[in-house]
């Protein structure tokens, strides 16, 4: 319980910065600074970690419907942040709106989401490399510091690039601005997401089931 408690502030103020990053980013041609994102973003915590949890679920239950369709709604739902921080939708609502951006350009979508992660896996090897070359010279404690601003420095071109692909899809199809997004397909969504949640409960099920048997076993 003690941990839980002293984890879960770090979770809250995690989450703030997150989404107060992302809010100014998306909010960049307004002049919003961190102060104002910090401020805007308060109260959005709770509705970012539903949002989450439901785009997870969904992408999970894809995979579970053999792979393929978790793959296509992830690049479906990938522009949800940018839509929940700067069009204010929520839960469902923002990965429906995220999915009508992406409509139609699957494939140019998923290749500049290649683009980016392929140069990071680049970097993940040099990064290793480097890790244990700075091993030996410096304390551990120092490591740490060094390849956090050097993360820094990279997220930073990557969530900027990711947040042009999602203005080119909102600018290139205004009409959704500021209109409820449609509903179609989500009968779909609910049911992958509630195949997402299935295995899990059959998983804590079997555990409970294991535990209790032990338990008989013992006594």
């Amino acid at each position: 319980i003690l941990a839980a408690l002293l984890v879960l502030p770090i979770i809250i103020l995690g989450s703030w910065a997150y989404l107060a990053f992302f809010y100014m980013l998306a909010h960049s041609e307004e002049g919003i600074d961190l102060e104002r994102s910090f401020r805007a973003t308060w109260h959005k915590i709770l509705s970012w970690w539903w949002l989450c949890l439901l785009m997870s679920l969904i992408i999970l239950g894809g995979f579970f419907l053999f792979i393929v369709p978790g793959i296509i709604f992830a690049i479906w739902f990938s522009l949800y942040i940018y839509v929940f921080v700067s069009e204010d939708l929520k839960g469902m609502d923002a990965l429906l709106r995220s999915k009508e951006y992406v409509q139609g350009r699957w494939w140019a979508v998923f290749g500049r989401g290649l683009f980016l992660i392929l140069p990071l896996l680049g970097v993940l090897i040099v990064f290793g490399i480097l890790t244990t070359i700075l091993k030996v010279l410096l304390p551990q404690e120092i490591i740490a510091i060094i390849l956090s601003v050097l993360w820094v420095g990279i997220y930073i071109p990557i969530y900027f690039y990711h947040y042009l692909i999602y203005k080119a899809c909102r600018d290139t199809r205004p009409q959704f601005v500021g209109q409820p997004p449609s509903q179609k397909n989500k009968g779909w969504f609910v049911f992958s997401a509630i195949w997402g949640v299935a295995p899990m409960v059959y998983l804590i099920m079997f555990l409970v089931f294991v535990v209790m048997a032990l338990s008989a076993v013992v006594n």
